[in-house]
């Protein structure tokens, strides 16, 4: 370059002169250092993103799931106004099925058809069908919660699971073949939802009998929104209430604070006997019936109509007409000695979705398994017996040991169960949420205790955000209680 440009003193001549070369490399240098500094921000921001959002995601799924899982066994063993009828290993308060009627303080009745041949009265399963119904709804001998430990190649079961219902046709009989065998799995048995008030019963068709048909009432008012439905009747406690269904196969328990009894209804007759009251039967249909609904009712009484018999009256009164209305109502809603609820038996488990994510899924009844959350990659759950419960000598649990589902000695003792879950995201676009593999403490990974360690996945999930989720619930309906206030 010309030094003679820098001796120039006219202004047009020095806005022509350039910058030296070693200028220009300093510029450049400069701009170098600023560009890899924002690019750098901006992939640490992407990375701090990608993290944030992979945390969000697991902890709402994460609690979601948690909870769901703890309300249910908060609940597993309600009946109703009645508590659990097997709080302990307690002569007086086990049962055997309604065509036993032995006389007992709390009685427990059950109409389903669990077996092929009901009689004798020893209910032996002679297929797999059998197995599943015995396990699902068989309240009388399975208690409220019960649970099967995954041990990598099978399921393993406690010494007190009987013989009679082996885990692989359970399995097989609910088509839960594909469920993760490393994994656990917990079967919570109870009612679900509000009940619908009985306010009366039928006459029954032979003294000493209660095959009377059930009375509820209906929506007060316009229900026209439910006029197509043929197979449910509906019942709405106030105006501003959810509706309750009672539709045809629906299995239901009624109960007062003294009895229960578990059946299935077979039919509906809407504004019968008079408008806005509705029957519900309950009759031991054949399997050829149109309304038939596995596994059907069956008639251990052998009365002489269709309605198989209660095992016990749930109201005295045989005439509810006319329907009453305002204050009338809510006085009999109140008044109401039973109510009918709907049985609720789940069954909760981890398996691959058809995205390959290890999922939480459950299955209600005889119902097909549904997705949960996915992303749970580990549940583990213990059970603790309460060491007071069977003195009933306190209101306060007192659990003893906490055990793996193949270790409970007997089921009715269990109180308090711990629960564990190891979630991550699973939103493909966050796949790399972490920069290396993490690493946590978590129960029942493997024998010697050592932690989970995410590079013992496949790589589409090695760098995935993990994050674990534990909790205690205690089973309300299987605690101690004091009947003095």
């Amino acid at each position: 370059m010309n030094n003679q440009c820098f001796r120039k003193t006219n202004v047009r001549f020095r806005a022509a002169c350039g910058v030296t070369l070693v200028e220009l490399l300093v510029g450049m240098t400069i701009g170098l250092f600023l560009t890899g500094g924002i690019i750098a921000l901006l992939l640490g921001t992407k990375q701090s993103y990608r993290s944030n959002e992979a945390l969000s995601e697991v902890q709402e799924n994460g609690r979601f799931a948690t909870e769901l899982l703890a309300q249910q066994l908060r609940m597993a063993g309600s009946l109703g106004c009645q508590r659990s009828l097997m709080l302990q290993t307690n002569s007086e308060t086990k049962n055997l099925l309604m065509h036993n009627f032995e006389t007992r303080p709390l009685r427990l009745y059950n109409t389903l058809a669990l077996v092929s041949d009901p009689e004798p009265a020893s209910l032996t399963p002679t297929s797999s069908e059998d197995v599943g119904y015995l396990w699902l709804y068989n309240l009388n001998g399975r208690p409220a919660v019960e649970g099967f430990e995954g041990q990598g190649t099978s399921f393993a079961a406690s010494s007190s699971h009987p013989t009679n219902l082996p885990i692989s046709t359970i399995l097989s009989a609910l088509s839960l073949t594909e469920a993760e065998t490393d994994q656990d799995m917990v079967t919570i048995r109870g009612i679900n939802g509000r009940g619908v008030p009985v306010i009366g019963q039928a006459s029954p068709s032979v003294v000493g009998h209660t095959d009377g048909s059930l009375y509820v009432l209906g929506i007060e008012g316009d229900d026209d929104e439910y006029d197509d439905d043929d197979d449910c009747v509906f019942f709405r406690s106030t105006s501003n209430s959810a509706a309750i269904s009672l539709c045809i196969g629906q299995i239901e328990v009624v109960s007062t604070c003294q009895n229960a009894t578990i059946f299935q209804i077979s039919d509906v007759n809407r504004n019968t006997p008079c408008d806005g009251v509705h029957e519900i039967k309950f009759q031991a249909l054949s399997p050829s019936n149109e309304d038939f609904r596995e596994p059907g009712n069956y008639d251990y009484r052998n009365g002489v109509n269709n309605n198989v018999d209660l095992g016990v009256l749930y109201s005295l009164e045989t005439n509810p007409c006319p329907a009453p209305t305002g204050n009338a109502r809510k006085a009999l809603i109140t008044s109401a000695p039973a109510s009918i609820y709907s049985l609720d038996t789940r069954m909760y488990y981890i398996r691959n979705n058809s995205e390959n994510l290890p999922t939480l899924y459950v299955k209600e009844g005889l119902g097909n398994s549904e997705q949960l959350i996915s992303g749970v990659f580990s549940l583990a759950m213990f059970y603790g017996d309460n060491v007071n419960a069977e003195g009933m000598s306190t209101r306060e649990p007192s659990i003893g040991s906490y055990v793996e589902a193949d270790q409970v000695a007997d089921w009715r003792e269990i109180n308090a169960v711990k629960l564990y879950m190891l979630a991550a995201n699973t939103d493909p676009e966050l796949s790399n949420a972490v920069d290396e593999p993490m690493k946590i403490t978590f129960p029942d990974i493997d024998t010697a205790g050592n932690p989970f360690d995410a590079t013992s996945l496949s790589a589409d999930f090695q760098r995935r955000f993990f994050q674990s989720f534990a909790t205690t619930v205690y089973l309300r309906n299987k605690l101690p209680f004091d009947p003095t206030p």
